[in-house]
């Protein structure tokens, strides 16, 4: 149990080193022979995910990169791919801010008392990238392991994380819409439902 937890662990907090994502050389890992798999949290190898506008936050003349997914809504995707997206803990406790210094996941599943965690917000799961030498403003620990938001930079999501939680209720709330409106009463109401 504890080497199937270690193995989920890494695949989630060194995904992008396992992919070889743009920017960061590829790594192999393996645990008892059996080699590691990447597990995106946001799922961006499916066209059905979206990523809504990229932010870049100035902070201590560096820059945050802050990068909103809502992920697809359970019908398209497959069961074992909804599955490991939710993660362990499932998706309303997986929602929220994932916080990478260096490539490295350190904190995930939280929106820093920005926003609430529902049902209706499950989808946004939002990517924030940190270079290290912001480590002090963050107050990233020695284990790299928690971090805290810097002022400016919470100031800057707390205007932004309105429009990511409202993009995250629409698989939800908005299932279809009336295509014709006029004088003419129908018999049929014609509406259009994922294309």
């Amino acid at each position: 149990r504890q080497m199937d937890q270690a193995q989920k662990y890494i695949e989630l907090v060194f995904h992008r080193y396992l992919s070889g994502e743009s920017g960061y050389r590829k790594i192999r890992m393996t645990i008892n022979g059996a080699e590691l798999q990447k597990v995106d949290p946001f799922n961006r190898s499916n066209p059905a995910t979206q990523q809504l506008q990229e932010e870049k936050i100035p902070c201590e003349g560096h820059t945050v990169r802050v990068r909103p997914f809502i992920l697809p809504h359970h019908k398209k995707v497959t069961k074992k791919l909804w599955d490991v997206t939710a993660g362990e803990s499932g998706y309303v406790a997986n929602q929220g801010f994932y916080v990478y210094r260096n490539g490295r996941l350190i904190i995930y599943g939280t929106w820093f008392q920005l926003a609430t965690k529902s049902e209706l917000t499950k989808l946004a799961r939002v990517m924030i990238d940190m270079p290290s030498s912001l480590d002090e403003f963050w107050k990233v620990d020695i284990k790299k392991a928690s971090a805290q938001l810097p002022n400016q930079v919470r100031k800057r999501l707390r205007l932004i994380i309105e429009r990511i939680l409202e993009s995250s209720k629409k698989p939800h709330t908005e299932r279809g819409r009336k295509t014709f409106q006029g004088d003419i009463t129908s018999l049929w109401s014609r509406r259009v439902d994922h294309n």
